[in-house]
């Protein structure tokens, strides 16, 4: 080692950083670790016929940011002046489908919207017909091999029929907050479940004006329930169902690869080659309206030193020293791992 990397000491070198609200977001909530399987990564080698359907939609990108998954790193040091302490963080690839980023991303879920049941319990207590309620909406769609136009408007259906019932064009629009999720069954089906805070409303007349959206954006059906929510169990099971998908459900490869596709966006521009990249938006799945709108804002996590418990931070003037960051195989079994690790450190 040269003597510029003298002061730089890793403990480990392994991925992690430590934050307290993560490990008690999972310590706290056994259910994750119950609906999300041993398997890590939905890597190519192991799962051919998931990245083979993304590849022939044209998602190649998809396909390489899933396969490399937590292969790659970055250096975070530790804030201290001389740096002391420092660790490689692995390089996620954040999609909903990935079993690894899935249970992260419903960790801080059910941390965001821990406030529901609080907002529901003190509903419960007061006089009058306001209450939290569990919504499921419906409609009936034939599977096909792209999801993205079902979802379309499925959405749209759903946005028309909370403005008719809850926003803008009801009288109850200025005491009503909701959170509404979108699910895609293990056909191909699309649904949604949503936790919604308003005064009582008749749900024969609410599953007339759902019916009515589904047909205004070429969809049909008219199946609509709710009940009382009374438990915090209500709040963990709506917040799950976006992240149904990476659960364990054995949902077939290729269908699992059509979900991803429907939900995930992509950046327009031009590859290396010169080719033109065509831009996709990327599909909401869950989101806050009325009241609830700003209500439940992300919680941010600092990253901390798990030797002296002072912030991490990426300093990029650091690479010309130390070179290069970000690494390809650096926690992959592949051999050129190693030497990964070496140029990193000489």
């Amino acid at each position: 080692m040269s003597a510029s990397t003298d002061y730089l000491y890793y403990s480990e070198l392994s991925p992690g950083i430590s934050t307290s609200a993560h490990s008690s977001a999972n310590a706290h909530d056994e259910r994750i670790k119950r609906l999300f399987g041993d398997e890590k990564k939905i890597r190519k080698e192991h799962y051919p016929n998931f990245h083979n359907e993304l590849d022939k939609k044209g998602r190649k990108d998809l396909s390489w940011k899933m396969d490399s998954c937590c292969q790659s790193g970055f250096r975070l040091d530790c804030s201290e002046y001389p740096l002391k302490h420092g660790i490689i963080q692995p390089v996620a690839c954040g999609r909903r489908t990935c079993p690894s980023c899935g249970q992260l991303i419903m960790a801080r879920s059910l941390e965001r919207y821990s406030g529901i049941y609080r907002e529901a319990k003190a509903a419960n207590e007061r006089a009058g017909s306001d209450r939290v309620r569990f919504w499921t909406w419906t409609c009936r769609t034939v599977p096909k091999d792209d999801l993205r136009p079902v979802l379309a408007a499925f959405s749209l259906a759903l946005r028309s029929w909370w403005n008719s019932t809850h926003g803008h064009d009801s009288p109850h629009r200025k005491e009503t907050g909701g959170l509404l999720c979108i699910e895609i069954g293990a056909s191909g089906n699309v649904h949604a479940h949503g936790l919604i805070e308003s005064p009582f409303i008749s749900a024969t007349w609410a599953r007339g004006v759902w019916r009515g959206c589904l047909r205004r954006y070429g969809l049909s059906g008219d199946r609509l329930e709710v009940k009382l929510v009374r438990d915090s169990g209500s709040i963990t099971e709506v917040i799950a169902y976006p992240l149904n998908p990476e659960k364990c459900k054995n949902l077939p490869e290729r269908i699992l690869a059509r979900i991803e596709c429907a939900m995930s966006g992509r950046r327009g521009g031009t590859d290396k080659q010169g080719h033109t990249i065509t831009p996709i938006p990327s599909f909401r799945r869950m989101w806050t309206c009325g009241t609830w709108a700003g209500l439940f804002p992300p919680v941010k996590h600092s990253g901390l030193c798990r030797d002296c418990s002072s912030p991490l931070t990426h300093d990029a003037s650091l690479d010309s020293i130390l070179g290069p960051s970000y690494r390809r195989g650096w926690f992959s079994d592949h051999p050129a791992a190693e030497k990964h690790k070496e140029d990193y450190l000489r």
